[in-house]
């Protein structure tokens, strides 16, 4: 949820008063009087000099309870003691403004404006949105409501990709598929990378599976969890499935002392994080919108509060996640696996775009430039490494999300270059994978999974 969708679910009317005091005390100085709302009030819960004005803040404790009628029972009567204060001279009064978490509808404000004109008060209301935007331009105040929160995803990992170009010593270019120096493959660790080597088939995630459970070889467990982490399919996977797979990765990189193992394992799970996230936001913010349509909330205030930490709690968890993952791989200084973190950073993005953009959500422009950002650094990465296939496997996913972002001529040519590239090293996987961009590039369509249609696999 945006900042906006957070402040409007707020019902705790102290936690309410205390935003508005903080916002307008930022935004008038001295000139803005806070009053004590721990005694009688007169209606006045703040007073800017300079105006003459008023500010009567109403945070309805169950606001999917208030009719048209309540609202304008709670102006009417606030309106008579802003009049009062004027006539008794105890505060002159020219002003009167309503503040209120949730939007009013036309037919209250209308009332709003009309009963104040009878008392010669010039009256408006202000609501989410615009405590939101005096938040966007004064962000250090969030610090005080740790509840909400505007994402920092992009200037957080920025700063990151900034200290990636400057750096001049990333160089090292593991083996891969995942091996240790000088250890003879063991017959389960053979039978793993030659399902790997291979197309995908129907069986290939069982026989996967199949061999982690039986072998005492982690390096083949480790590939194994790699394998199906690539080839997650999200209408037969689940995120949290998938959550598990990676935190089983990271005891087993924990145990072999392999820090860069745990780095994969730990972006991977926030990729996975980041799609639950994304999940889970628009489920609350579509729940939210109908019961704003037909003006009863289909959810309790209680159980949105709840949902407002869960994700706030989530996103949190995928930042921290990337964050830590990158600061590994910095710190050993391996190209190879920076590139591909920064691929799960770019691919994560452009899933969260696809979601704030159905939303029409600002912050899915910052998400479509760190999808690209993310994605491109790791090309440069590969190329200066020399791993083609790397770069080409960057390409890919690049070309994958210049389609999500509408860039359809762009991704067109890209995924020839992807298909050369897969073609030239003989890697049947990114074959496959470009082959099916290719279909959805030629036809606009992607495959309608939910009603069984899938990609024709070959073995």
């Amino acid at each position: 949820m945006n900042l906006e969708e957070q402040i409007r679910v707020i019902n705790n009317p102290q936690e309410f008063v205390d935003l508005c005091n903080t916002i307008f005390t930022e935004k008038y100085g001295n000139d803005f009087q806070i009053i004590d709302g721990t005694r009688a009030d007169d209606g006045n819960d703040g007073y800017v000099y300079s105006e003459k004005r008023i500010f009567a803040i109403y945070c309805p404790v169950k606001p999917e309870n208030k009719r048209d009628e309540d609202f304008k029972k709670k102006i009417g009567g606030d309106l008579n003691k802003a009049k009062e204060l004027q006539d008794t001279g105890k505060l002159e009064v020219k002003k009167w403004t309503f503040i209120t978490p949730c939007k009013l509808s036309n037919g209250v404000i209308s009332y709003l404006v009309e009963k104040a004109k009878e008392f010669n008060l010039e009256a408006n209301q202000i609501e989410s949105a615009f405590l939101a935007g005096e938040l966007y331009k004064h962000q250090h105040l969030l610090s005080k409501f740790p509840r909400l929160h505007i994402s920092q995803i992009e200037p957080k990992l920025d700063e990151i990709l900034k200290e990636l170009r400057g750096s001049k010593d990333i160089v090292e270019l593991p083996n891969k598929p995942y091996t240790q120096k000088n250890e003879k493959p063991s017959e389960d660790l053979k039978k793993v990378f030659k399902i790997l080597s291979i197309e995908q088939a129907e069986k290939s995630k069982s026989e996967l599976k199949i061999i982690f459970y039986k072998t005492s070889d982690k390096i083949a467990q480790v590939n194994a969890i790699l394998g199906l982490l690539k080839w997650f399919n999200p209408l037969e996977d689940s995120d949290e499935d998938m959550i598990d797979w990676c935190d089983q990765g990271m005891k087993i990189a924990e145990t072999l002392k392999d820090k860069g193992l745990r780095a994969i394992f730990l972006s991977n799970k926030a990729f996975y994080l980041s799609q639950i996230w994304s999940r889970e936001d628009m489920n609350t913010a579509y729940t939210l919108k109908a019961g704003n349509l037909i003006g009863i909330q289909v959810i309790s205030s209680e159980e949105i509060q709840r949902k407002v930490k869960m994700l706030h709690d989530l996103e949190t968890q995928f930042l921290s996640a990337f964050k830590e993952a990158l600061d590994i791989t910095i710190e050993i200084k391996n190209g190879y696996l920076i590139a591909q973190i920064l691929l799960n950073i770019g691919q994560a993005a452009g899933v969260r775009y696809i979601h704030l953009n159905a939303l029409r959500i600002g912050r899915a422009e910052q998400e479509k430039r760190l999808s690209k950002e993310a994605l491109l650094q790791a090309r440069n990465l590969y190329s200066s490494m020399g791993y083609e296939l790397g770069v080409g496997y960057a390409l890919h996913n690049l070309a994958n999300q210049l389609f999500i972002f509408g860039e359809k001529e762009e991704a067109m040519q890209l995924n020839k270059t992807v298909a050369e590239i897969a073609k030239k090293h003989n890697d049947e996987s990114l074959l496959q994978t470009a082959s099916w961009l290719r279909e959805s590039l030629e036809t606009d369509r992607i495959p309608d999974y939910i009603h069984g249609e899938r990609r024709e696999r070959k073995r």
